[in-house]
């Protein structure tokens, strides 16, 4: 019994096959969690891709879009849709008298320009909608679009149908008021415009693209954006009237004002067509001015700026030559002129008669020397006599012509007088411009040159 319980004590070998009974796990429910993952993973693919078809569908259906769609099926004919499709080309040649190549060339610019549409909300027809299209930002045409229908998504999307109904073309055009000194051009043409008050009205359509600058007189230019009028500087020119200014080319101005010259002023009575003194506005681009003026001869004379104020050396460049062939002896006459003014001059009057076939009968300058001749002052000249030779300096010079019957030139004579009763030496100083005019004084037809009035250099 003891060798019994020693062997059901004992433990069995560690290597023995004998292995005790097992309760068996229960194998986990996979498949069907694989199965409801995959079709929930479905089910949301499906409804991601049909909420962003619904979204595409959406904005495809704006106006806009559409309208974007159906340019590029223009630009694309092969896509199904002709240009003719939604334009009357009969109503374009009516309306715009437009030839077979205008309206082919309106074609081709509208499908290659940038076109963008602008929705026009006056329209109270709720059926319709209107968009103006622009063409390089230019308003070329309208587009009539019928609303067709209207359908749901998603149960909170609802789109609206929409189908192009015409498009009426407007061409192209711009409207523009400006001050008339501005120069407005369309594809290089210098339009012209409606004027009122000194202001332009300009209003321009065409089939063809237009390309509108800006212009000032002297050339210079700038696009107009259809929005506002580019800067201007104004300078006031003040030259003879003979003058010209130039820029690219000769500008015409009219005169702001016109007034005889101040040295002319007794001479224009007997040369009308001697230049006045004109003022102009000279308006052009901000910037620095660039534009030259020429005399009456075609000569470049130097000016400056100053307050946009432009001034000249002198109104008219003087020569050292005269360029005219004249009758007359400016100096000679100068001289009997001093002669005179000191009872120099031998003959009835003091002389008179010497200087008289060189003075316009009833001349300004005529009067002075006969109440000079025949006057009291003359008598109060003290006795000398002329030393010898009578004129120690005759000089002549600045010749400068204002027209084929008009010069004038720059006398400076010096003679000395001896007075009788003391000997004493006083220098007689004549430093003058002398004006010269070509005059018919006698009325028989024939012109001839005559001294017309002088002034002292100061």
């Amino acid at each position: 019994m003891k060798e019994r319980r020693e062997n059901a004590e004992r433990q069995p070998p560690v290597n023995s096959s004998f292995r005790p009974p097992q309760k068996e796990k229960p194998r986990p429910f996979i498949g069907p969690y694989l199965l409801i993952l995959m079709v929930l993973l479905g089910l949301a693919a499906w409804t991601l891709r049909y909420v962003h078809s619904a979204l595409e569908e959406y904005e495809a259906s704006q106006p806009e879009n559409i309208l974007a769609v159906q340019l590029e099926k223009l630009r694309h004919p092969e896509a199904g849709s002709q240009f003719e499709d939604i334009v009357s080309l009969d109503t374009m040649r009516s309306q715009w008298n437009a030839s077979e190549e205008d309206v082919a060339q309106f074609k081709k610019d509208f499908l290659a320009s940038s076109i963008t549409f602008l929705e026009d909300h006056s329209l109270v027809d709720s059926s319709k909608k209107t968009f103006h299209v622009l063409s390089n930002g230019c308003k070329v045409a309208s587009v009539t679009l019928n609303h067709v229908g209207q359908e749901s998504r998603l149960l909170i999307f609802t789109l609206d149908r929409w189908s192009v109904e015409k498009m009426d073309v407007f061409g192209y055009e711009f409207r523009l008021n400006a001050p008339a000194s501005v120069i407005v051009k369309s594809n290089g043409e210098v339009l012209q415009g409606q004027i009122t008050d000194g202001k332009a009205s300009y209003y321009v359509r065409s089939l063809v693209p237009l390309n509108v600058e800006i212009c000032d007189i002297l050339g210079n230019s700038v696009p107009y954006d259809q929005k506002n009028l580019p800067t201007f500087t104004d300078y006031q020119v003040t030259i003879p009237a003979s003058y010209t200014i130039c820029g690219v080319e000769p500008v015409s101005l009219e005169a702001a004002s016109l007034k005889p010259m101040e040295e002319l002023k007794y001479v224009k009575e007997y040369c009308p067509d001697l230049p006045d003194i004109a003022t102009y506005t000279l308006r052009i681009l901000s910037g620095e001015p660039d534009f030259r003026i020429l005399d009456g001869s075609g000569k470049e004379v130097n000016f400056t700026i100053e307050d946009r104020k432009v001034t000249i050396a002198g109104n008219f460049a003087g020569q050292d030559t005269l360029p005219l062939s004249v009758d007359i002896d400016p100096l000679a006459v100068a001289k009997l002129w001093s002669l005179l003014m000191t009872q120099d001059l031998s003959g009835p009057n003091n002389g008179y008669g010497q200087i008289e076939p060189y003075l316009i009968k009833g001349s300004y300058l005529q009067d002075v020397a006969w109440k000079w001749a025949t006057g009291q002052d003359i008598t109060f000249t003290s006795n000398h006599y002329l030393k010898t030779p009578p004129f120690q300096v005759e000089q002549i010079s600045n010749y400068v012509v204002y027209s084929d019957t008009c010069f004038s030139c720059d006398i400076r004579l010096e003679k000395t007088l001896v007075l009788t009763r003391t000997g004493e030496e006083v220098k007689d100083v004549v430093n003058s411009t002398f004006y010269f005019v070509k005059y018919d004084g006698t009325g028989s037809g024939n012109s001839r040159w005559y001294l017309a009035d002088y002034r002292e250099i100061l």
